[in-house]
């Protein structure tokens, strides 16, 4: 279906891969006929258990009610290499295997949330860094936008491991939203 959609020089959203046509300019505003497929606004948020995390879903589900959402869990593989230092393999396969099934519930804390909103969601388990991993998936996954908690980890953890919030801020290529 074809969608008109009128624009200002300092709009900047985002539209999706579109043929665009320009009908009508004038100095302050421009008339678009875009015709092709709508691509539906796609948000990403990073969920790792900690209430700020939920307070990003719950805001997304808010502010987005038409997006499509994607909530995605990174198991981080550091923890199983300091396993493997500690125990051994089978202490690393445990970890994985509760990593994994840690994620399950997220996800599905996070279906429950959604069901409340009337919205369905899309959940995504990855393993990798998570900064490096939520902005490879939002890359590849043409997401128009990420919603994230403020901080997750805490003490030490935070110190070393740095903040995935800060470091996803800084390196996104789409607009980044942090929830406190």
């Amino acid at each position: 279906m074809p969608v008109v959609t009128v624009y200002t020089h300092e709009d900047t959203q985002q539209t999706g891969p579109l043929l665009q046509s320009l009908i009508w300019f004038s100095k302050d505003y421009f008339l678009l006929a875009l015709v092709g497929e709508v691509m539906a606004y796609q948000v990403l948020v990073p969920l790792d258990g900690s209430e700020c995390a939920n307070q990003a879903l719950e805001y997304t589900l808010e502010k987005f009610p038409d997006a499509v959402v994607t909530t995605i869990h990174v198991i981080s593989p550091i923890e199983s290499v300091y396993a493997v230092e500690a125990g051994g393999l089978p202490v690393a396969e445990e970890l994985y295997d509760n990593a994994q099934e840690r994620a399950s519930e997220i996800h599905g804390d996070a279906e429950e949330l959604a069901d409340e909103y009337g919205v369905e969601l899309d959940t995504v388990t990855e393993v990798g860094k998570p900064a490096r991993t939520i902005l490879e998936y939002a890359d590849e996954h043409e997401i128009n936008q990420i919603v994230m908690g403020s901080h997750g980890r805490t003490g030490v953890e935070r110190v070393v491991l740095g903040s995935v919030a800060e470091s996803v801020m800084r390196r996104a290529q789409i607009p980044v939203t942090v929830v406190r």
